[in-house]
């Protein structure tokens, strides 16, 4: 069966082809997902969402590339979701975990007047938009969010974000 042959079957709901479309990928997918994140369990999980979101998006695939190429490509945006989700995530040292409980009216006091300083620094910001592109990159809004909700460019809110942290990291410091 060729490549075309399967992805029309695929795309028919060939369940067979399915089978045979994943058995054939997922190895090329799987190495490269773990070339780039290094941990086996997670390149594992990623593979198959991978393959969930190629299934469900199959319809739409117009054999203008491979479909190496195109899986690939999906494996690559999972990837990036799946790095952006683990910066939000704190990670704790064996120091936070040994003063995880330890919040002395000191540190406390400390963290307030930091927090302070940067909600007074988002304030002090050159313009509304600056202020509107920080608020929301601190609430943990992509930059593509942002550009989509006030309808300006990429780099733009790129440039913005950028500006302004290195003016509140003169501020902190």
């Amino acid at each position: 069966m060729t490549e075309a042959d399967l992805i029309r079957a695929v795309q028919r709901g060939d369940e067979r082809a399915f089978t045979e479309m994943f058995n054939t990928y997922k190895l090329p997918v799987y190495y490269f997902i773990l070339r780039r994140i290094r941990n086996e369990t997670d390149a594992e999980d990623l593979v198959m969402e991978t393959f969930e979101r190629a299934f469900a998006s199959i319809k739409y695939f117009v054999p203008l590339v491979k479909l190496s190429t195109w899986l690939h490509e999906i494996a690559k945006n999972r990837i990036i979701d799946f790095v952006r989700e683990k910066k939000r995530i704190p990670q704790l040292s064996e120091y936070d975990l040994t003063f995880a409980d330890t919040r002395t009216p000191e540190r406390i006091c400390i963290y307030n007047q930091e927090f302070e300083i940067i909600q007074e620094g988002i304030r002090t910001l050159r313009n509304d938009t600056h202020r509107k592109v920080m608020a929301m990159y601190c609430e943990g809004w992509k930059m593509r969010e942002i550009a989509s909700e006030l309808i300006m460019p990429m780099g733009t809110v790129q440039t913005y974000i950028h500006r302004s942290k290195n003016k509140l990291k003169q501020l902190v410091a």
